[in-house]
Parts: structure tokens; sequence; C-alpha cells
């Protein structure tokens, strides 16, 4: 019997709430996209603080480096 999880032995997971550098997070958007391929995330939430400032330079970067990544765009916003 195959599963949906055979090919890669782990459930998918996801990171529906992170931030970068844009707000009040410690990495670029950049270096986060692959620090969640390095954790097995595979859809990811990026929900900076009041903008959406680094979700191109994400994107951008799971394209150029064909990352195996589904991108959510998000923003936390203060009300």
């Amino acid at each position: 019997m195959e599963t949906a999880l055979s090919e890669t032995k782990y459930a998918v997971i996801y990171d529906l709430h992170s931030h970068t550098q844009a707000s009040d997070g410690l990495l670029t958007p950049e270096a986060l996209v692959h620090r969640a391929v390095e954790m097995r995330v595979g859809t990811l939430a990026i929900t900076d603080h009041d903008t959406t400032d680094a979700i191109p330079a994400a994107r951008a970067e799971i394209a150029r480096s064909a990352l195996p990544l589904t991108l959510v765009s998000g923003v936390e916003i203060s009300t």
C-alpha cells in the first residue's frame, strides 16, 4: 500500500507564522526560506509585523534556488 508520505518518509510541516528582518525576525527573507527547507518545512507563511516587504525577496529566492517550498503571503497587523 502506497501512502502520500512514501517519497519523503516525513509529514509535510507547515509554519504559518514567521518573521524576517523586515520586522522583528533575525533572518533575511532569503536566509529564512533556506532555513525552512533545512527544517523540512513544506509550506511557510511570512507574517512580518505591518509589512509585506519580505515577500518578493523570499519568492525570488525560492525560484532562484528551486527550493521545494510553498510560500504563503501574510502580515501581522498591529491595531
